[in-house]
């Protein structure tokens, strides 16, 4: 017996296959509960069965449908090869020369609106239904001695439990081989392979029947199954405020240039006797004025006298500042903040900062976080003083906010595909990096298994230092793929963690229109890396078809989208 758990956005089912001696068909349980694990009581729920030949995605070869009703446990009891028969015959099916596989569809409601719960191979049912139809009985065998029970094996020790995940698809049911007479205890050798199935031998009659076998050990716990499908996409969110006002338009055109003036009188000046001499005119004539002897010295005059000098000072001349600042960008969203360096010269003592939102501040380098749209004017007054003389200047440049950027925005270098709900979030390339493995087949790499979001810079930090080399000669390394990415003016590029690459699988929908406008291209329907190692040889992957995440050898070589924060 052996417990079949499938996940669906539906519900979770638990089931039995048992295997049946006659007639054709054989028996299926389930369990049927809701989404909170819950045990749904009562109810009647459609099932469809199809048996497919030789691989999960081969040729239907049977398919029949059944209509049941959940008991107070939520149990239903179905015999396949008992139901509606929608394709095939049963009787027909070839049990002895093919593998076959088994797909559950489930309508919880009772009709036939299928969803399919996932495909397990066969492989204790066909040999039964195989031995009822098999040819050429030969004589009786002689009935072997009876051994002595087999020792039981001892309970291995429970494992550490893992990450909850959604309950993923169990494991096929392997084949139970026939009864043979029980034989002396030996050692339990190691496990061979299981070798090609030999042609069928002539039947014997049945001979009698051994004894019973003591029961073997309870085996480990299975891995934690993949992720279940994200949930669909919420309604459009209502429509925001108006955003506030434009700037004021560019400065008009120059106008022509007026008609030149006469031509004035010839001037009296004449060539100066020192370099640094100033004419002084009295009302009558010019006069010389020598330089300064020192830099110490400033010009005055006198009222009386009506003529210049120099006199001597011991106060240093201040010059009016010239307000000038930089900021660390002119384009921001919405609640973003921009940082602003002020750069006067000629030394304010004072700076006055208005930022166009109606937030002002006197530090000399401020910060403003921007919480609407819009374009705002951003204007420093910078302010120094000699005595009772106040010398202040202006300086002006205009900062564009926008919306709040979305899912499937071209942002930052890539397309968003996830937001923190604080300003910040991921970004993913417009396309793939060259397939590559995971790398570092058979080492564990410590800090690297972070899952959450969040993690996977530095998953990929440690992968690099790690300096993994590839199985195969020739392939590339994943993460080193996308640390060494420079991409529309970015080079702080990683490989996504589990959760992170979940996230850009459940929005790939908006993505991909965004990817194919800037030159890049849709994600493929293929299985994809994190940078989520799960044990030396495996890390978790995600097949970007129907979502399923699993961990996979670290020497294989699968498709890489680099992700980065904002």
């Amino acid at each position: 017996m052996k417990k079949l758990i499938l996940t669906t956005l539906l519900g979770c089912l638990i089931a039995t296959i048992v295997v049946a001696q006659a007639p054709q068909t054989f028996s299926y349980q389930t369990v049927v509960r809701d989404n909170n694990w819950q045990v749904m009581q009562n109810q009647s729920i459609g099932v469809q069965v199809a048996i497919i030949e030789d691989n999960a995605s081969g040729t239907i070869v049977y398919e029949e449908e059944h209509t049941a009703t959940t008991n107070d446990i939520g149990l239903i009891n179905l015999a396949v090869g008992g139901g509606t028969v929608t394709q095939g015959t049963f009787a027909n099916i070839d049990w002895g020369q093919h593998l076959h596989f088994m797909k559950i569809s489930v309508d919880i409601s009772g009709g036939s609106n299928f969803v399919q719960m996932g495909t397990t191979q066969l492989r204790s049912v066909p040999y039964a239904l195989f031995a009822e139809t098999a040819n050429n009985a030969g004589p009786q065998g002689i009935q072997g001695i009876a051994g002595v029970d087999g020792v039981d094996g001892t309970n291995g020790t429970n494992g550490v439990d893992g990450i909850d995940g959604a309950v993923g698809a169990t494991g096929s049911q392997g084949p139970i081989g026939l009864t043979g007479a029980t034989g002396n205890t030996g050692a339990v050798g190691p496990q061979g392979p299981i070798g090609l199935t030999g042609a069928a031998g002539s039947q014997g009659s049945i001979g009698l029947t051994g004894n019973t076998g003591a029961a073997g050990a309870t085996g480990p716990q299975g891995a934690a199954g993949n992720d279940g499908a994200a949930g669909a996409t919420g309604p459009q969110g209502a429509a925001g405020n108006d955003g506030a006002a434009g700037a004021t338009g560019p400065q008009g055109a120059t106008g022509p240039q007026g008609a030149a003036g006469n031509t004035g009188a010839t001037g009296t000046f004449t060539g100066g006797t020192t370099i640094g001499e100033i004419l002084f005119w009295n009302g009558t004539n010019w006069l010389a004025l020598n330089p300064p002897i020192n830099n110490n010295m400033f010009l005055t005059y006198d009222t009386t006298s009506n003529s210049p000098s120099w006199a001597v000072t011991t106060t240093n001349v201040v010059l009016t500042p010239v307000a000038a600042f930089t900021q660390s960008t002119d384009t921001i969203y919405e609640g973003a903040t921009i940082n602003f360096t002020d750069n006067s010269s000629n030394t304010p003592t004072t700076w006055a900062w208005s930022f166009g939102d109606g937030n002002t501040s006197t530090q000399q380098h401020p910060s403003n976080t921007y919480a609407t749209a819009g374009v705002y004017t951003v204007t420093l007054t910078a302010t120094n003083n000699a005595g009772s003389n106040m010398l202040t200047t202006s300086n002006s440049v205009v900062v564009e906010v926008y919306s709040t950027p979305v899912i499937g925005d071209f942002y930052q270098g890539g397309i968003v595909f996830y937001l923190d709900g604080t300003g910040g979030g991921l970004v993913c390339a417009v396309s793939n990096l060259p397939n590559s493995e995971w790398g570092c087949y058979g080492t564990n790499i410590t800090g690297a298994d972070g899952t959450a979001i969040g993690t996977g810079s530095q998953n990929t930090i440690d992968i690099v230092n790690a300096n993994c080399s590839p199985y195969t000669s020739g392939n590339t390394i994943a993460a080193n793929e996308c640390a060494n990415l420079s991409l529309n003016g970015y080079t702080d590029w990683f490989l996504p963690s589990k959760d992170e690459l979940n996230q850009m699988y459940v929005n790939k929908a908006a993505i991909n229109p965004t990817a194919t406008t800037n030159g890049g291209s849709a994600f493929a329907t293929n299985d994809y890396w994190s940078s989520s190692e799960y044990d030396s040889a495996t890390a978790w992957r995600q097949y970007f078809d129907y979502g399923g995440q699993s961990s996979y050898s670290k020497d294989v070589t699968n498709d890489v989208r680099a992700v980065r924060a904002f």
